[in-house]
């Protein structure tokens, strides 16, 4: 497989874009041997996800115990670490807040309306490290994957060429 260097800032702009096109997704994380999966509301802000969850909830817990997680929707993958925010009205969730009285009023007045008086309410922060977006075509050469290093700050594609079973790589 050839890997190709992109600009970061340029592949960060679609994956910017890519987000907001992803309303839900499906969230994974794990405690121990046990991995769970499930589809969550997410909420994007610039690379940074946000989920409304019960701190009760399973995955509150597992999040708690093991801050990695994944998600994915589509062709979109994301490994990123997971940071529990207690209550989304808290002091230090302003910045959230304010962003979805803004950018998504609609959001807001749902979640404030039938949510946030609820104690029991949680926000789930994610700061993605890695974002892979998966774009097939006809054929086998024009199938890449574009990959997003934000922690590294680098951007490439992967490239599969031709190949026959004897070569064919494993993804």
């Amino acid at each position: 497989m050839d890997q190709l260097q992109l600009s970061y800032e340029d592949l960060r702009y679609v994956m910017l874009n890519e987000l907001k096109q992803h309303e839900r997704m499906v969230l994974s994380t794990s405690e121990g041997a046990f991995v769970t999966s499930r589809t969550v509301r997410c909420i994007s802000y610039g690379l940074t996800i946000y989920i409304l969850t019960n701190q009760n909830s399973r995955k509150y817990r597992q999040i708690s115990a093991n801050t990695n997680v994944a998600l994915a929707d589509g062709n979109l993958q994301i490994e990123g670490v997971a940071s529990l925010k207690g209550h989304p009205l808290k002091d230090e969730n302003a910045s959230f807040i304010e962003f979805l009285q803004k950018e998504l009023p609609e959001v807001y007045e749902y979640w404030s309306h039938r949510h946030f008086n609820y104690q029991g309410l949680g926000l789930i922060e994610v700061a993605p490290r890695r974002m892979a977006l998966f774009k097939g075509g006809v054929f086998t050469s024009e199938t890449s994957i574009y990959v997003l290093n934000i922690g590294e700050e680098k951007a490439y594609k992967l490239i599969r060429g031709e190949y026959t079973n004897e070569n064919r790589p494993t993804f």
